[in-house]
């Protein structure tokens, strides 16, 4: 019952956010999941250059894993700094929307 009632609270809450900025829940949210996507694909893809070097594997694979590792941590940086930047736009946008209406 209890239980019950703090989704609802949670559920009433997602909803009030959304109707104030949209755009920096969404943001936000995907931003939570790209992060730490990145940290376990560097893992992931670490673990096979290690397994490949100890199999003996070829050059040009081991090359190929490591221009796309190197690839995909540049991509995914550069994605969640861009959607930083248009979280922090849209931050400073509402706080200045708020003030002129306090005012």
């Amino acid at each position: 019952m209890k239980q019950e009632k703090n989704f609802s609270i949670i559920c009433r809450g997602i909803k009030t956010s959304f109707l104030i900025d949209k755009t920096n829940i969404i943001l936000t949210t995907l931003r939570s999941i790209i992060s730490p996507i990145r940290t376990y694909l560097n893992i992931y893809l670490m673990a096979k250059i290690v397994n490949g070097l100890l199999d003996k594997l070829s050059n040009i694979y081991l090359i190929q894993l490591v221009v796309f590792t190197i690839g995909v941590n540049w991509i995914l940086s550069l994605i969640i700094t861009i959607i930083n930047y248009v979280i922090q736009y849209h931050s400073n946008i509402f706080y200045k929307n708020e003030t002129k209406v306090l005012i």
